[in-house]
């Protein structure tokens, strides 16, 4: 599956969107992307607070970190005359789910030749027949889409319908706060061939940050997607509290004397721990420490491990 690292709004400055890329490709993100917009392309006319209006700075040197970190770079334009400025920079082309009417400008992206690839959030059908037919077929794909930030709901089933209905790639442009199970199910069961998702190098005060996977997290969803066969059963860093206190496992209900012969009910029991232990032992496994003779001193709440007894 192709992954694109969606940067957004996730910068603060020229070093970011330098660092981002960096990040990106260590994430295992075939594509980093970045928007390019102001006011007047939105609204038609100027207004103040947007900063999405990249420099010709900017784009050399994201451009060139593309080039070194062999990343293909992505931009969404949100005017018409912005194809003309980005195409030296583009490697393939993405169109926001509200501009998939906006047939001057992909005519342009068509004209480029480039790859190009459109999101489809409260699009109607009618809508999407009319702009895949600017483009050649073999050069455009679709992105199951649902425009609310963060998405609370979406039916992946949409995914391959958009590939029956409308005969070209289709992936999935996922708003959503989940990291692992939703791009493994989109590859391994919706047919899913392009995964965009929000990206950021580290905290931001940026209207993406919410939604948006800081960037090992999105290498953990890169890589879990990517493992072959079935998953791994793991636990994970966020279940270690689980592990390693609230499981239970045997503990000494008293303190139990060096010599003392552990028996069950008598001064050790199946309870949960105080304090973080690792080297607990689970009461499937009593058998091998009923009966036997503590080693050394434990004292009461403290967990038995295969070093306590003989």
């Amino acid at each position: 599956m192709y992954f694109i690292a969606d940067v957004g709004s996730n910068y603060e400055t020229t070093q970011d969107l330098i660092d981002s890329v960096y990040y990106a490709h260590k994430a295992g993100a075939d594509a980093v992307k970045f928007q390019y917009y102001d006011h007047k392309s939105l609204y038609g006319y100027d207004g103040d607070g947007m900063r999405g209006l990249l420099t010709k700075e900017q784009l050399d040197a994201i451009r060139d970190k593309c080039r070194v970190m062999k990343t293909d770079l992505i931009i969404t334009p949100f005017h018409e005359s912005h194809v003309e400025i980005l195409d030296q920079y583009v490697d393939i082309w993405k169109v926001a789910s509200s501009d998939i009417n906006y047939m001057r400008m992909l005519k342009k992206i068509a004209k480029t030749g480039k790859f190009a690839i459109l999101s489809t959030g409260a699009s109607e059908s009618r809508d999407i027949i009319r702009a895949l037919s600017l483009f050649d077929k073999r050069k455009v794909a679709l992105l199951y889409c649902v425009s609310s930030y963060p998405s609370a709901e979406h039916d992946l089933t949409y995914i391959n319908s958009l590939a029956i209905k409308f005969k070209v790639r289709v992936g999935y442009s996922d708003h959503s706060l989940d990291v692992f199970n939703t791009a493994y199910c989109c590859e391994n069961f919706f047919g899913c061939k392009i995964f965009e998702k929000h990206f950021k190098i580290r905290e931001f005060k940026s209207p993406d940050n919410y939604h948006s996977l800081l960037w090992d997290d999105f290498k953990r969803m890169v890589d879990r997607t990517r493992r072959q066969g079935a998953p791994t059963w793991r636990i994970n860093k966020s279940e270690l509290d689980m592990v390693q206190m609230h499981n239970r496992r045997l503990v000494a209900i008293n303190d139990i004397e060096k010599g003392a012969v552990l028996q069950y009910g008598i001064n050790y029991g199946a309870y949960r721990s105080k304090s973080r232990d690792a080297t607990r032992i689970s009461p499937f496994d009593e058998s091998i420490v009923e009966n036997r003779r503590a080693k050394r001193k434990i004292f009461k709440g403290q967990s038995i491990a295969e070093y306590d007894f003989e």
